[in-house]
């Protein structure tokens, strides 16, 4: 269990979900249910079944189960000197922040979005340079909690959360 807690914990520290992990995670995951069938086993090897198409027989004995649902690819993995970077200070924000963004490649229809918590598209820059830095006026917004969303050749590159406060 808490093996799996902060395999998990990692994943989301990255704002991604368990529908996003590289074909090394994927097997780290495996590797953590191993032969055991408690709760946290369970849970991990419905994700794996439904999630990558990674099944195992029941407890009670048969063959694996075909997975019913979509099954996602594992995304390749990429090397951490290679991620797209996106500080985001001060953060919780009062009054304005700075979005420093390294996408690490050529930008190739490179964007920034922000969204407040209901999904609801705030601000949107296009980024012409490879390393750039914004200053945002959070005067303009209400206090609360925002998605930042860094988009490099029509992939999702790198998300991060903010907070804004009064």
């Amino acid at each position: 269990m808490l093996g799996m807690i902060a395999f998990l914990a990692q994943v989301y520290g990255d704002a991604r979900t368990e529908m996003e992990l590289d074909s090394t995670e994927v097997q780290t995951l495996a590797a953590l249910v191993d032969s055991a069938y408690d709760r946290p086993a369970a849970a991990i090897s419905n994700l794996l079944c439904f999630g990558y198409g990674i099944c195992r027989p029941p407890l009670t004995g048969g063959d694996a189960a075909e997975p019913k649902a979509l099954i996602h690819k594992p995304k390749p993995t990429i090397a951490s000197g290679e991620q797209p970077l996106l500080k985001i200070h001060p953060n919780p924000a009062s009054t304005w922040v700075a979005l420093d963004a390294d996408l690490r490649r050529s930008p190739a229809d490179a964007f920034l979005v922000i969204r407040d918590i209901t999904g609801r598209e705030v601000f949107r820059t296009l980024l012409v340079q490879q390393q750039q830095q914004l200053v945002w006026d959070t005067r303009t917004v209400a206090p609360g909690t925002y998605t930042i969303v860094l988009v490099n050749g029509g992939q999702q590159a790198r998300t991060e959360k903010l907070v804004v406060r009064p």
